[in-house]
C-alpha cells in the first residue's frame, strides 16, 4: 500500500487547522449577508454558504523539504549550470517567474492532474528489512529513483510536437523536485511508520508535538537559518570552496542508498544510538547532528541536479542510469539539439 512521505502532518490535522482558521470568515460572510425570506432566496443563500464551507475546509498538505527547501535546491542548482544548460532551461521552462519558483509544483499537482506521480516522491523500504533492495522496494517502478530516470529521459529527448514541448516543461519541474526529494533522508525510509509521519515527538525540550517527517522536511532547515533562497547563499559559497566532484555522478541507485543510510544512522537514531520512537524528545544534540546532514543534502541535491541538466544539455545523459554497467548503456547517449 502506498504511503505518503511528502506530508509533514496528517490530512486530518491539516483539515482541523484550516477549519479553525477559516471558519470564522465563513461565519462572518453568513452573518453580514442579509438572509432572504423567500424559499428560492433561502435555497440560493444556503447553496452559497455550503460552497464557502467546502472551500475553506479543503486541507493544505505540507510540502516535502518545505517549499523553501525545494526553491533553495533549484536556485543553487541554477547557479551551477553551464551556458548551454541555461539555454536549455530557458527554452523549456514555460512558467512565469524564476525557475526556482516552479520547483514545488510537483507537490501541488500530485493530488489532481498528476495523481499517478504520488508515489514518485519517495521510496519505501519493506517492513522488517534493514537494507535497501531496489528490486524489492521499487518492484512496481513507482518510486523516486525511477521518477528521476523517467523525467531526465523525457527532458533529454528532442521534441517532435507541441505536446512534446509541454511534456519537457513538466519533466524539468518533476526532475528538479524529485532530485531534491531523493536527498531528504525520510523520503527513503520505512513503510511501517510512513517515513516518520507516524512517529510523534517533541522538539528541543519543548512540549510542542510534531511528527519526525515534518521535522526533517521543514524544521531543521528553517532553524539552521536557511529560511529562504537569499538566506541560503552561504551554502553556494561552501559548494564553490569544496571538492564536490564525487557528488557528480549518474548513479541514482547509489544516491538512493546513501539517503537510506542517513535515514537509518541519523534521522531514526538518537545520539546515544537508540531508536527514535513516538513520545521521545529530540534535544539539542539531535539537532546538532542533523543540521550538517540537512545542509549537506541540500547542497548535494543542487550539485547533482545541476550535473544532470548540464549533461543533458551536452548530450551526455546515459540511456539508463539505473543500470550504468550494462554493456549496451555505456556508449548509449541521448542527444539533445
Amino acid at each position: 500500500m502506498a504511503t505518503n512521505h511528502g506530508v509533514g502532518s496528517s490530512n486530518l490535522s491539516g483539515r482541523a487547522i484550516n477549519v479553525i482558521t477559516h471558519l470564522p470568515l465563513a461565519m462572518l460572510v453568513a452573518y453580514s449577508v442579509r438572509i432572504p425570506r423567500t424559499y428560492s432566496g433561502i435555497m440560493r443563500f444556503l447553496s452559497i454558504f455550503v460552497l464557502l464551507a467546502l472551500v475553506v475546509m479543503v486541507p493544505n498538505p505540507a510540502l516535502a523539504w518545505s517549499q523553501n527547501g525545494h526553491e533553495i535546491v533549484c536556485d543553487l542548482a541554477f547557479r551551477q549550470l553551464t551556458p548551454a544548460a541555461r539555454n536549455l532551461l530557458f527554452k523549456v521552462h514555460d512558467k512565469k517567474g524564476p525557475f526556482y519558483k516552479s520547483c514545488h509544483w510537483a507537490d501541488e499537482v500530485r493530488y489532481d492532474n498528476f495523481k499517478g506521480t504520488y508515489n514518485y516522491h519517495f521510496l519505501n523500504v519493506a517492513d522488517g528489512e534493514d537494507e535497501l533492495d531496489f528490486a524489492r522496494d521499487c518492484a512496481a517502478l513507482d518510486c523516486v529513483t525511477i521518477a528521476i530516470q523517467r523525467y531526465a529521459t523525457i527532458l533529454a529527448r528532442e521534441p517532435q510536437s507541441s505536446r512534446d514541448e509541454e511534456n519537457r516543461g513538466d519533466a524539468l519541474r518533476f526532475l528538479a523536485h524529485f532530485v531534491a526529494d531523493l536527498h531528504q533522508p525520510l523520503h527513503v525510509s520505512h513503510r511501517k511508520d510512513r517515513g516518520g509521519n507516524d512517529i510523534t515527538v517533541t522538539w528541543l525540550d519543548t512540549s510542542n508535538k510534531r511528527n519526525l517527517h515534518g521535522i526533517w522536511d521543514t524544521t531543521i532547515l528553517s532553524e539552521s537559518g536557511a529560511r529562504s533562497v537569499a538566506l541560503a547563499m552561504p551554502l553556494l559559497t561552501r559548494i564553490q570552496n569544496m571538492d564536490v566532484s564525487m557528488w557528480r555522478t549518474f548513479d541514482i541507485v547509489g544516491w538512493t542508498a546513501e539517503t537510506y543510510q542517513l535515514a537509518e544512522m541519523v534521522a531514526y537514531t538518537h545520539e546515544n544510538g537508540t531508536r527514535v520512537i513516538t513520545g521521545d524528545n529530540l534535544p539539542l544534540p539531535y539537532f546538532e547532528r542533523a543540521r550538517p546532514i540537512v545542509e549537506q543534502q541540500i547542497m548535494k541535491a543542487s550539485v547533482r541536479l545541476a550535473y544532470l541538466i548540464n549533461q543533458i544539455a551536452a548530450g551526455n545523459l546515459p540511456r539508463n542510469m539505473l543500470v550504468l554497467n550494462s554493456p549496451g548503456n555505456i556508449d548509449g547517449r541521448i542527444r539533445v539539439e
